[in-house]
């Protein structure tokens, strides 16, 4: 395996991997408030109660737990969030590959 150094990468790849950090960061901080959220909501009610205003029905872990209207719209956030943001690194990930090629990749540019 011959050595060769590092390229000298253009301002706009280091921008590039900036963005793509931040997405990472947003991806693993709303898998864990999706997880958060769900793991709080196991012990709530299995049947509606209206009076709480628990009648939205969501599947959890095989059984089905009544949640209100405004959880549910936080559970939804966190989970299109981390679908949007991982969908957004898999299309850095494709840019850097095709505009930088392997370099893009080399261990001695992540320092």
């Amino acid at each position: 395996m011959d050595w060769r150094p590092p390229p000298k990468m253009p301002g706009s790849y280091w921008k590039i991997r900036r963005v793509g950090q931040v997405i990472s960061a947003i991806f693993i901080l709303s898998i864990f408030a999706t997880a958060y959220f769900q793991n709080t909501y196991i012990h709530y009610p299995t049947r509606p109660e209206p009076a709480d205003g628990k009648i939205v029905g969501v599947l959890i872990k095989g059984s089905v737990h009544y949640i209100t209207h405004q959880e549910w719209l936080y559970t939804r956030w966190a989970f299109d969030t981390s679908i949007v943001s991982g969908v957004l690194i898999a299309l850095i990930l494709a840019v850097i590959y095709l505009r930088y090629g392997k370099d893009g990749f080399r261990r001695d540019l992540m320092k």
